[in-house]
């Protein structure tokens, strides 16, 4: 840790202008393109008794307000929390000189 101003300054992973929207992007993307559909797989594999095409499309139809729901959250959560978390991320570091070297 340096010390500027009477105030502890902990170097960590330099965070550009505008990291917590591009990580929240990132975060919508990912559930919404990735994870639900893999749940929604998951549902209509323990479900459904015969794998139709008609079935198959209304599962993944009737998933989409339901990932959107968690897509959005999911941003929501790592717009507003992040800076926190990774600040306390950072603590851990720096005391337990993880990640030096």
């Amino acid at each position: 840790p340096e010390i500027e101003d009477g105030i502890v300054e902990i170097k960590s992973i330099s965070r550009e202008a505008g990291y917590r929207t591009k990580l929240a992007v990132f975060g919508f993307v990912i559930i919404m393109f990735l994870i639900g559909p893999i749940l929604d797989t998951a549902s209509l594999f323990l479900i459904a008794a015969e794998l139709t095409k008609t079935y198959i499309i209304a599962t993944y139809i009737s998933g989409l307000p339901v990932n959107a729901v968690h897509a959005t959250a999911t941003a929501l959560t790592l717009y507003f929390f992040s800076q926190p978390l990774f600040e306390k991320l950072d603590r851990l570091k720096t005391k337990y000189g993880m990640m030096e070297g």
